[in-house]
């Protein structure tokens, strides 16, 4: 089964985590990403 989903705009985690430091904000922005090279997976 393949699922096609529209690309959309982010919300900028670094805009909505104003006062989180930029690692937390990196870190969920690399965790989140819908793009599985951009992703961090286990090993990383």
């Amino acid at each position: 089964m393949e699922l096609n989903f529209p690309v959309t705009e982010g919300a900028q985690l670094k805009r909505l985590l104003k006062n989180a430091p930029a690692e937390l904000t990196d870190l969920l922005t690399h965790m989140l990403s819908y793009d599985p090279d951009e992703r961090y997976n286990a090993r990383q």
